[in-house]
């Protein structure tokens, strides 16, 4: 089978199943301030979750930040909910998931 080029089709695609990652992402690090052992990590780790939630220079989350990149390549919200997570997205989701609800993962990261 050949693969398919480069082209709109799979950016869209490309960023379907990256967007569900985002819509994750402040939920991780969430997981990994909830977890630190230290007042200090989390110290450090509290600024970078406020930044995701509210860029400072934009003024938006980062994920509507993405939303708006979404919007103009032609993808909205309905049709992330609506396509079903890939294996290797499905996979690394449950991934974070596992790592960053532990108390692990600052060892790992």
């Amino acid at each position: 089978m050949r693969e398919e080029s480069w082209g709109p089709g799979m950016l869209k695609r490309f960023f379907v199943q990256y967007a569900k990652y985002v819509h994750r992402f402040t939920n991780w690090l969430g997981l990994i301030v909830a977890n630190a052992a230290s007042t200090e990590v989390q110290a450090y780790l509290v600024p970078n979750l406020a930044g995701e939630v509210r860029d400072a220079t934009h003024q938006i989350s980062h994920r509507q930040m993405l939303a708006r990149l979404l919007t103009a390549i032609g993808v909205d919200e309905g049709e992330i909910e609506r396509t079903p997570s890939r294996d290797e997205t499905a996979r690394g989701c449950r991934f974070f998931e596992e790592q960053y609800g532990s108390s692990r993962t600052l060892v790992l990261l």
